[in-house]
């Protein structure tokens, strides 16, 4: 790797990883040993400020996650955080690894309307979007201005997946969820967490990395439905 480095044009490197969206993930790399005492000055400047600024920014949405679970906590509404900074944090033990896109939650079905209302509350208004228009497990996608953050943008789950492609059983799963965890956020159990990634990124994958590193089904570039029971 260090042979690699060595040889290799780091701008073009720079360009392919954000074209992937993994700049923070090549920043974080460059910025550790062996490989910190090797890079130019102005490489390594580059790679501190990627992390900064992922940091930064992961850092609020973080804190916005945490307000809004806090809230749905008081109203007796379970959070299940699906992706972002939760899991940037679980996997990579910091905030600066992974930038993050919007807060995906899941919420029981039967509590939806309560967790709209808290969304709404907080100064939160929906976007009609093609994507969000009559969709099978989460509606149209709440934004609020967030300062220096730009907007927060939450999709608020009532299912996992399209069902018609994935069974799951949900008063199990909710279940678990509770066994597993305390507190505000409710994260899914390791297992759950696995399938609903390979899960999501056979659903939407683009040719380019850009989100977890699995996949499952895909074929030519093109993803399949995957089709099985859950719990």
């Amino acid at each position: 790797m260090q042979e690699l480095l060595a040889r290799c044009n780091l701008e073009s490197l720079w360009k392919v990883a954000a074209e992937h969206e993994t700049s923070p993930q090549l920043a974080r790399t460059l910025s550790a040993s062996p490989f910190d005492a090797i890079l130019r000055v102005e490489i390594a400047e580059q790679a501190r400020l990627v992390r900064l600024q992922t940091a930064f920014y992961n850092l609020a949405v973080h804190a916005e996650l945490k307000t809004i679970a806090g809230l749905m906590q008081e109203k007796a509404i379970p959070v299940v955080p699906l992706k972002g900074t939760h899991l940037a944090e679980r996997l990579y033990d910091s905030l600066d690894a992974r930038r993050v896109g919007d807060m995906d939650i899941l919420v029981p079905e039967d509590r939806l309307e309560n967790a709209r209302a808290i969304l709404r509350g907080m100064g939160y208004d929906t976007v009609e979007t093609e994507h969000g228009r009559d969709h099978p497990f989460h509606g149209a996608p709440f934004v609020r201005a967030a300062g220096p953050a730009g907007r927060f943008v939450v999709e608020l789950h009532w299912k996992l997946s399209d069902p018609r492609f994935l069974s799951v059983d949900y008063p199990r799963l909710w279940d678990r969820v509770a066994a597993y965890s305390e507190g505000p956020l409710c994260p899914l159990p390791s297992e759950e967490t696995l399938v609903f990634l390979a899960v999501h990124l056979c659903k939407t994958a683009s040719g380019v990395l850009a989100s977890w590193p699995i996949s499952i089904g895909s074929s030519a570039g093109k993803a399949r439905p995957w089709t099985g029971t859950w719990l």
